[in-house]
């Protein structure tokens, strides 16, 4: 299941809530679970052109010029949605986790991550936005720091969550959907009894584009048992720029 929805991190202290709900049926035998992070901020356009090298030299960019790589301008407010409602864009934004399985019957909580993913080395779900949104005012023909040994095409504005204006901000980006090494949604299983305990938080000072925590929106976290989503005990969301999320479920 996918869903579109913070090194150095100390986890907050957490009381760990095992319980289950009244209404949760009774299953028997190993359960498959299922555990998916999202990540959005509220976003920013971004004005957007290739940088290339002039391989006529007539000062203007050509199909045959090289693309040496993305310069980024001016920046403008987020589009809107319908009713002039807030949208939110998917962002590859770092968060650190542990994840635990208190088997039944036991006291002592077993790891299912390394221990290098209770720091900020997991990426959430992401798809890149690669929309072209109508630019007013118009989009000027050259950046706003131009050098006249390049020349600039394609000129287009972005949503700063896409990969173009992150290239502006890192030569390399992170792979997404990872956690603890581990491809999401991460996957484990249950035996009845046993209760898992989720905590996750977001890198609240070093986003690939710094310009993310003055925009957050939610960080996300689902948790499946047997493809089928459930209610845990805690909190599975926040809006928090440092989002941190904590919840445990028991199976029965």
């Amino acid at each position: 299941m996918r869903i579109f929805r913070g090194a150095g991190f100390t986890l907050l202290a957490l009381t760990l809530l095992v319980g289950c709900d009244s209404e949760q049926p009774t299953h028997s035998g190993t359960q498959n679970a299922s555990l998916d992070f999202a990540s959005y901020t509220k976003g920013l356009l971004v004005d957007v052109w290739d940088r290339m090298r002039d391989t006529n030299g007539n000062g203007l960019p050509d199909a045959g010029d090289t693309i040496l790589g993305i310069e980024c301008g001016e920046t403008y407010p987020p589009p809107l949605g319908p009713g002039g409602s807030v949208l939110r864009f998917p962002a590859l934004w770092a968060f650190a986790a542990q994840v635990k399985v208190i088997h039944a019957g036991q006291v002592t909580a077993v790891q299912l991550l390394p221990a290098s993913a209770a720091g900020y080395t997991n990426y959430p779900e992401w798809q890149d936005d690669t929309t072209n949104y109508p630019a007013n005012p118009p989009i000027p023909d050259q950046p706003p720091n131009f050098d006249p040994s390049f020349v600039y095409g394609n000129p287009r504005r972005m949503i700063n969550t896409s990969s173009d204006v992150m290239k502006c901000h890192t030569s390399v980006l992170p792979p997404a959907a990872t956690l603890g090494g581990h491809p999401l949604p991460f996957t484990f299983t249950l035996e009845p009894g046993d209760t898992v305990v989720v905590t996750a938080g977001r890198d609240p000072s070093h986003p690939i584009d710094p310009t993310w925590p003055q925009f957050p929106a939610a960080f996300d976290a689902v948790l499946a048992i047997d493809g089928v989503i459930v209610t845990p005990l805690g909190t599975t969301t926040s809006e928090a720029p440092a989002g941190s999320i904590s919840f445990s479920y028991q199976v029965r």
